[in-house]
């Protein structure tokens, strides 16, 4: 006979739930009835991610006192959200979630100092790029032994070397937290776009045509111990 007790409720909330409702509307007028036309123009339809902006998604973790809601990091919620949107599209999906996708590893492994400075950024009434650059080129991609590096310096800066591969908005991107190997374990660091050893590339993937994805290449890059992620990540 099964514990209840040791059972995850996984029903909606009634926020949730009112959460769904809104963003399964969107996705059906917004999205779905303009999927085919932005494949084939490969580009997001106009103000498509000023729209986003109205679903509230990224304010809803962001705590309080840094411009949000409060409500947490919610792994229902999220996955709920990314379920509802894809629906809609795939590719709009990611291009609407990116920036919350960087909020919440915040929340796991940014220090209060990181959160303050890029909730601040991303919890606003306009739409601001950002992405995790995480994907790596390749089918031999492991998340777990990234190619990319961090090497610790005398000085106590980082240098990161490597490449990534799908990094949403490219050099458009407000904020970019790049993953990469750390003494044999994944760090995170927040580096600076327009340093002069970043570089990127645009790409093209079937099913994805809309979505502005990038090459990241990053030759010797040098970043200060500021902007290591503080925390752990759960990759």
């Amino acid at each position: 006979m099964t514990d209840v007790s040791l059972l995850y409720d996984l029903t909606p909330t009634e926020e949730q739930q009112m959460t769904r409702e809104v963003v399964q509307r969107f996705a059906k007028e917004e999205m779905a009835e303009k999927a085919r036309d932005s494949d084939e123009a490969a580009s997001l339809p106009d103000r498509f991610l000023q729209q986003t902006v109205d679903l509230g998604l990224n304010f809803m973790p962001t705590p309080k006192d840094m411009g949000g809601v409060g409500a947490g990091r919610s792994k229902v919620s999220n996955t709920l959200n990314i379920k509802d949107l894809a629906q809609g599209d795939m590719s709009m999906a990611i291009a609407a979630l990116t920036p919350l996708s960087v909020i919440n590893c915040l929340l796991d492994a940014g220090s209060i100092a990181q959160q303050a400075d890029i909730f601040n950024r991303l919890a606003t009434e306009n739409f601001t790029p950002a992405a995790l650059a995480l994907m790596e080129p390749g089918i031999g991609f492991n998340t777990h032994q990234l190619n990319t590096t961090a090497t610790e310096q005398a000085n106590g800066n980082f240098v990161l070397i490597g490449e990534k591969a799908m990094v949403a908005y490219g050099d458009h991107a407000e904020v970019v937290i790049v993953f990469a190997m750390l003494a044999g374990e994944v760090a995170g660091f927040i580096v600076n776009k327009n340093t002069s050893s970043v570089s990127f590339e645009r790409e093209d993937y079937m099913g994805l045509r809309p979505l502005p994805l990038y090459k990241m290449s990053l030759a010797t890059v040098s970043v200060s111990p500021e902007a290591k992620l503080a925390g752990n990540l759960n990759i």
